[in-house]
């Protein structure tokens, strides 16, 4: 059981258990930045989740995903964060889908 609160995702469920953890965003920030998208575990960001990409030189939205195993236990959370690498230039996301999948 996962339920939703201040932008995160809080496991409720009484068995803690291994997920799958899937972001896929779409999303622009101008021409040519480096935006990269991260898992974070209970406020901590999961450095083998980090996924990167480019926007184009058109400032046409890029899509790409990340994907993380991890153990949950009940109440611990997860929160998916979006970046610009390249400046603090703002980013506009499209559409975002998260996917937790228990696997074992």
């Amino acid at each position: 059981d996962v339920t939703t609160t201040s932008n995160k995702a809080v496991y409720s469920g009484a068995l803690s258990g291994d997920y799958k953890i899937t972001a896929i965003v779409s999303a622009t920030s101008g021409n040519a930045k480096e935006l990269a998208i991260k898992i974070a575990k209970n406020g901590t960001v999961i450095a083998s989740s980090i996924s990167k990409t480019t926007t184009s030189s058109a400032g046409k939205a890029a899509s790409f995903t990340c994907q993380e195993l991890a153990s949950l236990v009940t109440t611990d959370y997860l929160e998916i964060f979006i970046t610009n690498i390249t400046d603090t230039t703002a980013i506009t996301v499209t559409d975002l889908s998260v996917i937790i999948e228990r696997i074992g």
